[in-house]
């Protein structure tokens, strides 16, 4: 084999790899610029749990970037006794970033 080859061949796995190395923010930056390119604001649903806070972070972010408008929803459906302690929590961090 000569090293023409192996190099395209290496390449051509990489490219093959190239979706599963991405990293989740990376991921919702290539979402944000292949759906999200109006200027129509997004509604972003936060729970608390660690994937909507990650999400929020990463908005915040592309917010600079991309010019990236977005609203935070939350519903305190009062199911467990410190869901409006995290309700709070949840607005006072939303207001903070306005």
């Amino acid at each position: 084999m000569d090293f023409a080859f192996l190099s395209y061949y290496f390449l051509y796995v990489l490219s093959l790899l190239q979706p599963m190395m991405m990293t989740p923010f990376s991921r919702i930056e290539k979402l944000l610029l292949q759906y999200c390119s109006s200027p129509s604001p997004l509604l972003l649903a936060l729970s608390g749990g660690a994937d909507s806070l990650y999400l929020f972070y990463a908005l915040l972010f592309f917010r600079k970037q991309h010019a990236v408008i977005f609203h935070v929803a939350h519903v305190d459906h009062r199911w467990r006794k410190e869901s409006q302690d995290e309700a709070r929590a949840l607005q006072q961090l939303a207001l903070q970033y306005q």
